[in-house]
């Protein structure tokens, strides 16, 4: 039953057990006339709090596993995606290569083009380091070029 003032004042009586006024009293500094159907009522008040705070992290808990299961899953599936997208593109390439082929043409050109659609395709993607030196070589302008012998070291004269 709630105190006298909590009544009269219309709130509510809360009181801790092994206390001897409810909050409002202490707070005012009044004494206090509330029975035991207050302490009750608050101790099932922090009763019902408490489980629901672990229910709470229980949840959260499932929550968090459940978010980390869906990123790998994502990881996963962008992976397997952007494989699907190699696989295709080479696909497309093969046949590409496949019409461009003449008739009775030797396959080394099949080779050295095909090399360098794979140089040309790692530079786009960022690989600037990349060069097809047989295509370069193999270019008719540079066909008579003269790449000379390595120069001669001069000996040192002199004596110690």
């Amino acid at each position: 039953m709630p105190c006298s003032y909590c009544r009269s004042a219309g709130r509510r009586c809360k009181m801790l057990a092994g206390k001897s006024k409810c909050s409002e009293c202490v707070r005012r500094g009044r004494s206090c006339d509330a029975s035991a159907n207050a302490i009750c009522e608050l101790d099932r008040l922090l009763n019902e709090s408490d489980r629901l705070e672990r229910e709470e992290e229980s949840e959260e808990l499932i929550l968090r596993q459940r978010a980390e299961a869906l990123r790998r899953a994502q990881a996963e599936m962008d992976e397997s995606l952007a494989k699907l997208d190699r696989i295709r593109k080479a696909k497309r390439m093969v046949f590409k290569k496949g019409r461009e082929i003449p008739d009775g043409g030797p396959e080394d050109s099949v080779v050295s083009s095909s090399e360098s659609a794979i140089v040309k395709e790692a530079q786009a993607g960022g690989a600037f380091g990349v060069v097809d030196w047989g295509a370069v070589f193999e270019d008719p302008e540079l066909a008579d070029f003269d790449f000379g012998t390595p120069l001669a070291v001069p000996e040192s004269v002199g004596g110690s």
